[in-house]
């Protein structure tokens, strides 16, 4: 019997090598002076949006510029298309903060930086574009070996100097992590141009 998986959710992850104490320290400063902003934020502070031409965090995005191309290459898009850093914001999470299940609509690749982990909780969860049907139609249906075949969600934990990148489209949240103590992390969105 052969058997062919035909779609795939692709997920990047990649260890970074950046200052997170100066990191931390800008993104506090951040929040010193913008009074930040709710969109799926439960809890917490959001900041408003960075863009490419803002001083904020260059060597950042020079790698996550770096890294969605090479991203973009393997996924099998022209390499010659012109990625611009679309926005990216920052997010200081603490005690039963969460964020609520989205996408991140009319950009090409979406993603996030981790700077800050006191624990591993707040989890990023993903979920498969069929999610309702998945759990219509097999969720009574007894799963013996969880695989990427069958499963309706998928999380991953976070981990401080990493990044994980997805396609815009593809439904995520972020768990509440039990710790008064913040976690922050930079998001992010690509757009083609």
């Amino acid at each position: 019997m052969y058997i062919k998986p035909i779609f795939s959710c692709p997920i990047m992850s990649h260890d970074c090598n950046h200052d997170l104490d100066f990191l931390t320290e800008k993104c506090y400063l951040a929040k010193k002076y913008d009074k930040g902003r709710e969109c799926s934020n439960k809890g917490g502070w959001q900041s408003n949006e960075i863009y490419e031409h803002d001083d904020w965090f260059p060597d950042l995005k020079y790698d996550l510029k770096l890294l969605a191309t090479e991203f973009t290459k393997t996924m099998g898009f022209d390499i010659n298309t012109n990625l611009k850093l679309q926005n990216m914001w920052i997010n200081i999470n603490n005690y039963k903060d969460y964020n609520t299940s989205h996408t991140h609509p009319n950009v090409f690749l979406s993603g996030v930086f981790y700077v800050k982990v006191p624990s591993e909780d707040g989890k990023i969860v993903f979920r498969h574009p069929a999610l309702s049907s998945i759990d219509r139609d097999w969720a009574h249906v007894p799963i013996t070996t969880q695989n990427t075949t069958n499963s309706a969600s998928y999380y991953f934990l976070p981990v401080e100097n990493r990044v994980f990148m997805f396609p815009s489209w593809l439904e995520h949240e972020v768990t509440p992590h039990f710790l008064h103590e913040d976690r922050i992390s930079i998001s992010f969105n690509f757009s083609v141009v």
